[in-house]
């Protein structure tokens, strides 16, 4: 633990860990609020693909269900997976079945509730087969003064004191995803993790559903905002790029926030009577991107019929170009996030 500094991460302090607790050959580092469970924090350390996604798509009150030890424990305090109750364990597989991820025995490591109410913890799995004997768990606690030192100095998210961080980690409605600049995922919040699972309801991890998203906002936006159309609500991406300095981690990274609102062309619709037609066009006509001729091949009608629809729709809504249907879009978008 010696050797943890202001630029070390949770790997790195895992990694202290395993050379007392050698049995541990993946983890966990998560940070909760129990008032603000969709600000969690997590941190996977060679963790077994599917395992985490697993375990945060589930039911909200089965998802408590599952933390409940880590509110009520104390600080150095550790539980195995049959200490989180039957019904938890039950609707989890990652909890039920730790076999199927290659996994024999986890057990959750309480290290420290913060001033300010975050409950920090380690969770440290074995290889199939092997188990956690009691000496590592009482070796475990009395190290924890150590372990606490560590994580307070490695000064890793939440704990920290920079404004764009803390805004968002403690912001239900915002998810967000750290990503280094080679595109790895380094941090994401519950937030992010449900809304990946609503936008891309295939079977794929999290993680690679992350990859996919950051992918499409690469090929199809050459700002830096993306957006995805589900229904009658989008998901709005953003995307900042923070220097090392600015922020908690340990690298320059890049900042993904993923902020889910009713579409504002639905209501353009409902406002201003458009058929569905006409909301196409006018998707087009907002989009900085596409020319009018390109309208015209994309929705694959005359130009006397896009001239038509477009007419329309400037007359129904009481603008005269595509810029002030533009602000118009806008208008109704900070409406909608508010």
């Amino acid at each position: 633990m010696g050797e943890i500094s202001t630029r070390s991460s949770p790997d790195q302090i895992f990694r202290a860990l395993q050379s007392v607790v050698p049995a541990a050959q993946a983890g966990l580092f998560s940070i909760v609020r129990l008032d603000d469970l969709g600000a969690m924090v997590n941190h996977p350390i060679l963790l077994p693909k599917g395992m985490l996604e697993e375990w945060m798509a589930s039911q909200r009150d089965t998802f408590e269900l599952s933390l409940r030890n880590l509110f009520s424990a104390r600080d150095g305090e550790t539980w195995g997976a049959h200490d989180v109750g039957d019904k938890a364990r039950s609707e989890i597989r990652a909890l039920r079945d730790q076999s199927i991820f290659g996994v024999g025995d986890a057990v959750g490591y309480k290290v420290m509730r913060t001033e300010s109410g975050e409950h920090i913890l380690f969770a440290l799995l074995t290889e199939h087969g092997e188990a956690f004997d009691p000496e590592s768990r009482e070796l475990l606690k009395a190290l924890n003064d150590d372990v606490q030192r560590a994580v307070a100095l490695a000064r890793v998210p939440l704990i920290a004191t920079e404004d764009i961080l803390s805004q968002l980690v403690r912001e239900t409605e915002y998810g967000y995803l750290c990503v280094s600049t080679t595109g790895r995922v380094l941090e994401c919040n519950r937030v992010a993790h449900v809304l990946l699972e609503k936008y891309n309801p295939s079977h794929e991890p999290s993680r690679d559903k992350a990859s996919t998203l950051l992918a499409n906002m690469k090929n199809y936006s050459n700002s830096g905002s993306y957006t995805q159309i589900r229904g009658h609500a989008q998901l709005c991406v953003t995307r900042h790029t923070l220097a090392r300095c600015v922020h908690a981690l340990s690298e320059s990274v890049v900042l993904y926030v993923l902020k889910e609102m009713q579409d504002p062309f639905y209501d353009l619709a409902k406002i201003a009577g458009l058929t569905r037609s006409e909301v196409r066009v006018a998707r087009d006509l907002v989009s900085l991107t596409i020319a009018p001729k390109e309208i015209v091949l994309a929705r694959g009608m005359s130009d006397r019929t896009a001239q038509k629809h477009a007419g329309n729709i400037y007359k129904k809504t009481n603008v005269s170009s595509r810029e002030e249907l533009r602000q118009l879009i806008k208008r109704l978008m900070q409406k909608n996030m508010s």
